[in-house]
């Protein structure tokens, strides 16, 4: 939480104190006549103006947001208090209107600390940062999901990428089309509709739409969970980018959070896809979750082919798909581990919790044939999948490849995401684990880069062989 967030809490702090405290002193409810904040004294005016000009500080710095409501009442009767004393008038209640604005303020420094306007940090690669987004359509592919199931499957995808030294720099928001998203997002967590109104004003690194920089990227392409959306791990991407990848992620229509469309549009994720478990027959669950990890697949091949035959204005002549990785989180860790064994250009994968129990069989007999890493969280190191996983990784090392497995202790699943970063109280809240969400998020990019530039650009050496120093992160031994 950045001072500057809260300049309106803040100010009503310092006024109600001082008018508190005068009040308290003359043993009155009644603003005193005289005194730093009485009639004819600077105070009463001097605080108005506090009061007065943090609101208007306030809008120009971060603009308005839910969490400075209980701030901005309290603060506007107070104001009303110091207006009456200023003009010469009675003010009947001063000292507790001053105490019922003491307690917005800190209601609002609160609510504010617990859901602030985290700023992303900046990536610390050579370049700065473009990004744009586009709709690509598989005519091929009849949607399986959603209220009009047999429509071509449709998908919103977006793009960072290393910018143009003379590219301007106006980073835009984190979540685009944010007012969809967190109406259906609140909606779906049974939150009240401005509960994640704050979302739409966070902002990331990345620039719409700039020129990319004139030389051949290297591309990764990265997928969310169920229940994800494309900018859940803008942070890597934003990283990768500024060390010269593309990064390339899409809404998996019905499959994420809330898919927003630029034209207005926005679908929510569809729960028949993937029931609950234990709500269904185990072999109908085993079906379902199956087809979902192959539509997730799928869709990251029909990137692959969007990228080769309509590359988007700003790196057209720019991408090198004979440099490919895949990335993915839970289900797309399954994904991307399918995705990559079918697709010939695919150099390398990474998984974050990869759910590799419903990735077809025949490719988890054979392996994706391809160096493959791994990065687990503490819940997902035991059970089912687990086995897999690890039956996965034996057969990569049988068959000669590179293939490892990093274990955080104290992070949970969705550590691999920015949720845990979005607030200082998500270990509190549950959204995170033990361990600080950025020691994992840290830890998890750290890992990841120096995986891929090695396997795939031949840059820098094997994090395998020679782990990096990183606060989380244990590189387990080959079992």
């Amino acid at each position: 939480m950045h001072p500057l967030d809260v300049v309106l809490p803040l100010a009503a702090l310092v006024v109600a104190v001082a008018a508190l405290r005068t009040a308290r002193r003359r043993r009155t409810l009644r603003m005193p006549v005289a005194g730093p904040m009485g009639t004819r004294a600077p105070g009463a005016a001097t605080g108005l103006v506090i009061l007065v000009g943090a609101a208007a500080g306030q809008l120009a710095v971060s603009g308005w947001r839910w969490q400075l409501v209980p701030a901005a009442v309290t603060g506007a009767l107070l104001a009303l208090v110091l207006l009456a004393r200023s003009l010469g008038r009675p003010a009947l209640l001063a000292g507790t209107t001053a105490a019922i604005t003491l307690v917005g303020a800190v209601a609002s420094l609160a609510l504010s600390w617990t859901l602030p306007i985290r700023v992303l940090p900046t990536p610390d690669g050579p370049h700065a940062v473009g990004t744009t987004t586009l709709v690509v359509e598989d005519p091929s592919r009849a949607e399986r999901y959603g209220p009009t199931p047999g429509d071509p499957r449709e998908l919103v995808v977006q793009l960072w990428y290393p910018a143009a030294a003379d590219a301007p720099r106006a980073p835009g928001p984190l979540i685009p089309q944010a007012s969809a998203f967190v109406d259906l997002g609140a909606a779906e967590l049974g939150l009240p509709s401005f509960a994640l109104g704050h979302l739409g004003i966070v902002r990331g690194n990345a620039t719409p739409d700039v020129p990319a920089i004139d030389a051949p990227l290297p591309v990764a392409l990265l997928a969310h969970g169920w229940t994800g959306f494309r900018t859940i791990q803008t942070d890597l991407a934003e990283r990768l980018a500024s060390d010269g990848w593309i990064v390339v992620a899409a809404d998996h229509r019905y499959g994420a959070l809330v898919t927003t469309f630029p034209d207005g549009r926005a679908d929510l994720f569809d729960p028949e896809a993937l029931p609950e478990f234990g709500t269904v027959p185990d072999d109908e669950y085993e079906r379902r979750s199956r087809a979902l990890v192959a539509t997730f697949a799928d869709d990251l091949a029909l990137l692959v082919r969007a990228l080769d035959e309509h590359p988007p204005v700003p790196l057209a002549g720019r991408i090198d798909l004979e440099r490919l990785a895949m990335i993915g989180h839970s289900t797309g860790g399954g994904a991307a581990v399918a995705a990559c064994a079918a697709e010939p250009r695919c150099d390398a994968v990474v998984g974050f919790d990869p759910w590799v129990e419903p990735v077809d069989p025949a490719v988890l007999r054979t392996g994706p044939q391809r160096p493959m890493l791994s990065i687990r969280s503490e819940d997902w190191v035991t059970g089912p999948n687990e086995t897999v996983l690890q039956a996965l990784h034996a057969t990569s090392r049988r068959a000669g490849l590179p293939e490892g497995r990093v274990r955080i202790d104290g992070a949970l699943h969705r550590d691999f995401t920015l949720i845990g970063a979005l607030s200082p109280a998500a270990s509190l809240l549950g959204f995170a684990g033990e361990t600080p969400s950025a020691d994992t998020r840290a830890a998890t990019i750290t890992w990841t880069a120096r995986f891929l530039d090695h396997h795939v650009r031949d840059v820098g050496r094997d994090p395998l062989a020679v782990p990096p120093s990183t606060t989380v992160g244990v590189l387990e031994p080959a079992t």
